[in-house]
């Protein structure tokens, strides 16, 4: 159970945990209930530290709608930079390349 409560104060995914557990046909009880008073803590902990975050990116942001604007813009941007590279050739041939979007999108 304390196994299981630490696993899920990380932010790894839990089908590997529920697998591996499967897998080793162990007592589910102790395991249910040491994750989901894990997943409930780390759940408070994010939501509690989240407040200071945004305090202070509306510090920075000045609640400006043209700024709240632009890191829009630069969010969206900096996705689709990430969905257009070619990760393949990136790790095989350790070249950066684009994928053309007119592939990408059909």
């Amino acid at each position: 159970m304390i196994g299981t409560l630490l696993f899920a104060l990380l932010p790894l995914p839990s089908s590997m945990l529920f697998i591996s557990y499967g897998l080793m046909n162990a007592k589910s009880i102790g395991i249910i209930v040491g994750f989901w008073i894990g997943r409930f803590v780390a759940y408070i902990i994010m939501i509690n530290l989240s407040k200071y975050f945004v305090d202070y990116f509306r510090e920075i942001l000045n609640s400006d709608i043209q700024s709240i604007f632009i890191s829009d813009i630069i969010g969206i941007i900096m996705t689709l930079f990430i969905l257009l590279i070619d990760w393949n050739i990136l790790f095989s041939e350790r070249q950066l390349v684009f994928i053309k979007p007119k592939k990408f999108f059909l």
